[in-house]
């Protein structure tokens, strides 16, 4: 199963291959991930299947998926020097995109968010009806 997570899940990896990596983590509270996953799961992943999917198996990969995902990430989190780690919830950035993307550069150490500003706020302007 591990081989089928996403990199939240590989910190150790991740950092051996690139040791001055910074990260960013994005968290959700878990029923708002779990009810998307499933919509997801239920709408898009239809085009995949190859036979009717056990709507009760679907939602156990969900869980298991989401508790193996964060094993991973809480048991590896430590590696990660604090100067390169940013946690934020999806809610803050989605409240005020700008801001958060703002306190990210400046808690990460990154130089040019004067410059990217413009092109951020475009992006969110364009992206409210979503």
């Amino acid at each position: 199963m591990y081989n089928e997570m996403p990199h939240t899940a590989r910190i150790r990896i991740l950092l051996e291959l690139f040791p001055d990596a910074r990260f960013i983590h994005i968290h959700r509270h878990p029923h708002d991930v779990f009810r998307s996953t499933r919509h997801q799961r239920n709408t898009a992943f239809w085009y995949y299947y190859m036979q009717r999917p056990d709507r009760a198996a679907i939602d156990n990969l969900i869980i298991s998926r989401y508790r193996a995902l964060y094993d991973a990430y809480f048991s590896q989190r430590d590696l990660i020097s604090p100067s390169r780690l940013y946690e934020l919830s999806f809610e803050e950035l989605e409240r005020n995109p700008v801001e958060q993307v703002q306190r990210l550069y400046c808690a990460l150490g990154l130089a040019g968010f004067s410059s990217f500003e413009p092109s951020l706020r475009d992006y969110v302007a364009s992206s409210m009806t979503y």
